[in-house]
């Protein structure tokens, strides 16, 4: 459990957003074979997004569309859940602009 907290700690770290999607990216250790879901969370429940089956490396990348006002979404693991804010009121520039 530990790990998995620890693991999720990270993903928040960098998670980034780009060209109005954001992508939540990191690693779940001792988790080889397991699946990781990403959801997103509404009054009237949860609504599955996408989900990735862990390598023995336990890394994973989610990327999706960029909500158009604040919402939230969770990290799942088995019975482990992580909750994310995702809002995007300010983006800066690209670096490629």
């Amino acid at each position: 459990m530990k790990k998995w907290v620890f693991g999720c700690a990270m993903a928040l770290v960098i998670t980034s957003c780009d060209n109005k999607k954001f992508s939540i990216q990191g690693r779940v250790a001792d988790a080889d074979g397991q699946v990781l879901y990403l959801e997103s969370l509404a009054v009237n429940g949860t609504e599955l997004l996408d989900s990735v089956e862990l390598d023995k490396d336990g890394r994973f990348k989610f990327k999706y569309h960029a909500p158009q006002y604040p919402e939230f979404y969770q990290l799942r693991l088995d019975k482990s859940i992580i909750h994310l804010a995702i809002c995007l009121l300010y983006t800066s520039p690209s670096p490629r602009d």
